[in-house]
């Protein structure tokens, strides 16, 4: 969650981010995360930022998060499967 903070924080530096990013893939797959573990995290999160927000979850909250976690996903899974 820290990390996952500090690239919230950090989103509009895009640039900036992407090789923190790439690291943090890196130590997924010493962790063996496979490309399937991808999705079924991003709903965990939702799930869990839903019910710990509660009524300050608001579908701009889940668009914003949605948007963040596929972003950072999708530069995890490139860097880690190459795809």
């Amino acid at each position: 969650m820290l990390m996952l903070s500090y690239f919230v924080v950090s989103f509009d530096g895009e640039s900036e981010i992407r090789e923190e990013i790439k690291k943090l893939a890196m130590r997924h797959a010493g962790y063996k995360a496979k490309r399937e573990h991808y999705p079924i995290i991003g709903d965990t999160l939702m799930w869990s930022l839903e019910k710990n927000l509660g009524k300050n979850w608001t579908m701009q909250t889940a668009d914003a998060w949605s948007k963040a976690y596929k972003f950072i996903s999708g530069i995890m899974i490139e860097a880690q499967f190459g795809v």
